[in-house]
C-alpha cells in the first residue's frame, strides 16, 4: 500500500525502507539461539524469505533516505504564555557541553501572547538540514547507485567548546555523504554526524563554531528541552520546520493522544505523542513545542500515513533528554574516501524486535559468517555473536554497521560491543579488531 507513495516520493524526496544487498538469498542463516518462544515456528517460515545481507564491508551500504515531514495542525490563535526568550548561541557558556533545560519566559506584550510571540522566539532555534548521499537500489537489473538529496529540520540544543550542536531524526542524516544547515537569518553552514541511534530515530550533528558568523550567532539561539511528561490531552502545540524543503514553516494543533504506541515496518515499537495536524515532507527533525515556547517533542514523519488524516507523531523529549547529551558528547565523525575506509569481513543478518523474540537472540547484527583472512578472522569475533556496539555507538542493523565504518581508516582500532552465546545465555563482551583493507577484502 505504501509503495504507490514511496515512488511518488522519491521524484523529491527517499521515503523507502532501507534496502539491504545479499549475497545469498537461498542460505539464510540458522539460529541457536537462547530460549525460543512460541513464534519460532512462524518466524522459521519468515526466515527462508530473509535476504542474507552477505556483505563485506567494502561495498557500499544499501541505505536509503526516510523523507521527512512533520507534525501539524489547527490550533486557538490566543494562548496564555509563561516564557522567556532563549539565550543567544552567541550569550551561552561554551564550556564543555551544554544542552538547556526549560526556563521562565515572557511574551513581549507582558501578559497573553498569540502563537506568533512563541514562533517568533522559537524560530532561531530551529535549522533546515539538507543532505547529499548515495542510495544503493535492488532492481531486475541488479544493484544500481543513485545520488539523492533530501531536506529535514533540526533543533538546537547546545554548544561545547568547538562546535555547535543540533538534534535531527536519524533518518534524516542517514544516508548522506554531506550535510549543509541552513539558520534562521538564511547562513548556510557544512555539518558532521556527532552521534545517531537509529533504533530511537534520534542524530546529533554538529557545526564547528569556527564556521559560523557572528552575525549569524547573534541570530539564532539554543531552544529550552520541556517536559512531556506533563503533556495533556488536548493541550496546544506548535510545530516548526523545513515544510517541502523550502524553508521554515509553522503549524498548529493539539495533542490529540498520549503514549501512542507505534511498530515500525521492522517490528520496532515506539512510544510516541500523536498530534492533530496534517504531515508535510520536510519537517523531520523540527521542533514540536508547547504554548510556552519549550520543545516538548521532536516531529517525525517517518510514521505518517497517508490512510489517515489528522495524525502526525513525535518523539516525546523526556524519553530522549539523556540519549540526547550521550550522543552530543561522542566524537564528531568525518567519513573516509571510500578507497581508505577500513573492512571488516562478515556476513550479517539483522536481528529486529520480532526476530528476537522468536529466537531469543540480542537485538543487533548477527554475525552469520566471518571470511578468512579479514580483519574479522584475525579477531576474538566468533560466528553467531551479536554486534550491538561500535566505538560506543549503538548499532541495530548492519546499514547503521556500514555507516560507521564509513568514519574509520585501513588500519584503525574500533571496539565491538557484542552479546555472545555461552552456555545457553548470552553475555557482553568488548572486542578490539584492527580493521583491514579493500585489499584484503577483495583476495577472499
Amino acid at each position: 500500500m505504501m509503495e504507490n507513495r514511496e515512488n511518488q516520493d522519491r521524484e523529491t524526496y527517499i521515503d523507502t525502507e532501507t534496502v539491504e544487498t545479499n549475497e545469498s538469498e537461498s542460505a539464510a542463516p540458522q539460529f541457536s539461539g537462547g530460549k525460543r518462544s512460541r513464534k519460532g515456528h512462524a518466524m522459521a517460515k519468515k526466515m527462508t524469505t530473509l535476504l542474507l545481507s552477505g556483505v563485506l564491508f567494502g561495498t557500499v551500504a544499501g541505505a536509503t533516505m526516510y523523507s521527512v515531514n512533520v507534525a501539524a495542525g489547527r490550533m486557538a490563535a490566543d494562548s496564555p504564555i509563561a516564557a522567556e526568550s532563549a539565550e543567544t548561541a552567541s550569550d551561552a557558556n561554551a564550556s564543555g557541553t551544554q544542552i538547556a533545560t526549560a526556563v521562565p519566559l515572557s511574551s513581549s506584550s507582558g501578559g497573553s501572547a498569540t502563537v506568533a510571540d512563541v514562533v517568533s522566539n522559537a524560530m532561531p532555534t530551529v535549522v533546515a538540514i539538507n543532505i547529499k548521499g548515495t542510495e544503493t537500489i535492488q532492481s531486475f537489473f541488479g544493484t544500481q547507485k543513485a545520488e539523492v538529496s533530501g531536506a529535514g529540520s533540526g533543533i538546537i540544543i547546545g554548544k561545547n567548546d568547538s562546535e555547535l550542536l543540533i538534534v535531527t531524526n536519524n533518518h534524516v542524516v542517514a544516508s548522506s555523504d554531506s550535510i549543509q544547515v541552513t539558520f534562521t537569518d538564511g547562513e548556510k553552514v557544512d555539518a558532521a554526524v556527532k552521534g545517531t541511534d537509529s533504533s530511537k530515530d534520534l542524530a546529533v550533528v554538529a557545526v564547528q563554531l569556527k564556521d559560523i558568523k557572528d552575525s549569524t550567532m547573534g541570530a539564532i539561539k539554543i531552544a529550552t528541552l520541556g517536559d512531556s511528561d506533563k503533556l495533556q490531552l488536548g493541550q496546544g502545540v506548535i510545530a516548526i520546520g523545513n515544510a517541502l524543503g523550502e524553508g521554515q514553516s509553522v503549524t498548529t494543533g493539539i495533542v490529540s493522544m498520549l503514549n501512542k504506541e507505534i511498530k515500525d515496518e521492522d517490528g520496532t515499537s515506539r512510544t510516541l505523542i500523536q498530534v492533530d495536524a496534517a504531515i508535510n515532507p520536510g519537517n523531520s527533525g523540527g521542533a514540536l513545542l508547547d504554548m510556552s515556547g519549550n520543545v516538548i517533542g521532536i516531529n517525525s514523519a517517518k510514521y505518517a500515513t497517508t490512510a489517515v488524516e489528522g495524525m502526525g507523531f513525535a518523539i516525546p523529549i523526556s524519553q530522549v533528554k539523556e540519549l540526547i547529551q550521550n550522543l552530543s558528547e561522542q566524537k564528531t565523525k568525518i567519513a573516509v574516501a571510500a578507497d581508505e575506509q577500513g573492512y571488516l569481513g562478515i556476513q550479517m543478518q539483522n536481528i529486529d524486535s520480532a526476530m528476537s523474540q522468536a529466537y531469543g537472540i540480542p537485538e543487533g547484527v548477527y554475525v552469520y559468517k566471518i571470511l578468512d583472512g579479514t580483519a574479522a578472522a584475525g579477531s576474538e569475533l566468533r560466528e553467531r555473536d551479536v554486534i550491538t556496539e561500535i566505538n560506543g555507538t549503538k548499532v541495530s542493523t548492519g546499514e547503521d554497521l556500514h555507516k560507521q565504518m564509513s568514519y574509520y581508516k585501513t588500519g584503525d582500532t574500533v571496539t565491538l560491543t557484542v552479546q555472545t552465546l555461552d552456555d545457553g545465555a548470552y553475555k557482553e563482551r568488548k572486542i578490539e579488531v584492527r580493521l583491514g583493507s579493500r585489499e584484503d577484502a577483495n583476495k577472499m
